[in-house]
């Protein structure tokens, strides 16, 4: 809805809280006052009595409507800056469901920790059931290559480890590139795609998973089929029995990895929402 209708319907609803509370308010006066008169002279129902008793009820129900009408003043701007900050909101995850680039923004719990042991850095990674360190000590952040190019680095930065990588397609095309955190999809080479804040998918028009990064818990949780520039790769994906592989592919075999999706789809239906929520 436009931002428009949203500040109507509050407002009118707003409206009609305050008519219905002053109705209320002059009703109940009203059989009250009666109830009252009644029960002090019903043996002299006579004209005195008859003012007496709507003059009560002039006098509190103008207080009602008073009160009706602050209450009113004070709904109305209420209503309007809820309605403003709804409609903002639908804006911005309508924004969200059809970006093609964002940044991977975990919480303190889940930020990417270093590891050192024996003075070297390491990072956990887990695929499938399977946790390993991986030396993150070189000084260009790489932690392992394909082919010529980043499969998977880290670098750290005001404290925090911030990851990047790229992957590609079996034609060798760019698919997805994250930059310390930051990531982006190649529009021209646009595959389906989901994310939250700690976790982005990336799928073929099959459905098939490419590519799955979560950072979790001081984790890399990562599966995926990273292809170099000319075709061949390896993959990172969980066996049947949870098994972490490992395997070198060429663009033949990669097609009988089966990657398990976290993510629901159509992103646009169920954006950010998880296989587990």
């Amino acid at each position: 809805m436009e931002n428009e209708t949203w500040i109507l319907i509050f407002n009118f609803s707003s409206l009609l809280f305050a008519v219905f509370a002053a109705l209320s308010g002059y009703g109940i006066t009203y059989f009250e006052t009666a109830k009252q008169a009644r029960k002090s002279n019903e043996a002299y129902p006579n004209s005195l009595m008859k003012y007496e008793v709507f003059r009560k009820i002039s006098k509190r129900g103008k207080l009602y409507c008073q009160m009706a009408t602050v209450m009113f003043g004070i709904l109305v701007p209420i209503s309007a800056f809820i309605a403003s900050t709804l409609v903002d909101r639908e804006a911005k995850i309508e924004t969200l469901k059809k970006a093609t680039s964002g940044t991977l923004s975990p919480g303190s719990r889940d930020q990417v920790r270093k590891i050192i042991k024996d003075g070297y850095a390491f990072v956990e990674i887990k695929i499938g059931n399977g946790v390993g360190r991986w030396f993150a000590g070189a000084a260009d952040g790489v932690i392992f290559r394909i082919g010529d190019e980043i499969g998977l680095g880290v670098t750290e930065k005001s404290g925090n480890l911030l990851v990047s990588f790229i992957v590609r397609d079996k034609f060798g095309e760019i698919v997805a590139e994250m930059t310390e955190n930051e990531w982006e999809l190649n529009e021209e080479n646009f595959y389906k795609r989901n994310y939250d804040d700690t976790g982005l998918e990336v799928i073929d028009s099959k459905g098939d998973v490419i590519f799955q990064i979560e950072l979790e818990k001081g984790l890399i949780k990562l599966q995926g089929k990273l292809y170099t520039r000319s075709g061949g790769g390896a993959a990172f994906y969980c066996a049947p029995d949870g098994a972490a592989v490992i395997q070198g592919f060429d663009s033949t075999f990669v097609d009988s990895i089966h990657i398990q999706p976290i993510f629901k789809y159509p992103s646009e239906k169920y954006f950010g929402v998880r296989l587990t929520d």
